[in-house]
């Protein structure tokens, strides 16, 4: 994305192996929907490159906070690092450490056929290695 405008599309992604959700929990391996600001890349052995979102939004913590499913503590916990820029906690029952990542070694072909993600977004190597190197 640029702005509101899409300027890549990517085919041959893998989500978390329980699909997509509105709210992601910690260890509930879905993929959290919404929109994020990428707030951390760094290279990685395991997932060639890492592009950390900032996962839980304040719109998750408030969801969760009206479901009772996490403190008024951790919600303000969430909206403080949310509004200073810094990963949000990722030790609350929400989660974190989302992000969008390649398969580093991981077998394409499985990749390719199913969701193998524990709530990220893999992309295959060259895919995320491309789109990114002009803007780090």
């Amino acid at each position: 994305m640029r702005k509101d405008e899409a300027v890549l599309f990517f085919k041959n992604i893998s989500i978390g192996r329980g699909g997509s959700s509105t709210l992601h929990m910690q260890g509930d391996d879905t993929t959290p929907r919404g929109s994020y600001r990428i707030i951390s890349k760094s290279i990685s052995s395991q997932y060639k490159l890492f592009i950390g979102l900032n996962y839980p939004t304040d719109e998750h913590a408030e969801l969760a906070l009206d479901e009772n499913k996490i403190t008024p503590v951790q919600y303000n916990a969430i909206v403080r690092a949310n509004k200073l820029g810094l990963n949000p906690p990722d030790t609350t029952p929400l989660g974190g450490a989302i992000g969008i990542h390649g398969i580093g070694d991981g077998d394409l072909a499985i990749h390719r056929q199913f969701n193998w993600t524990h709530g990220c977004v893999a992309l295959e190597n060259d895919q995320i290695i491309e789109p990114s190197s002009d803007s780090m």
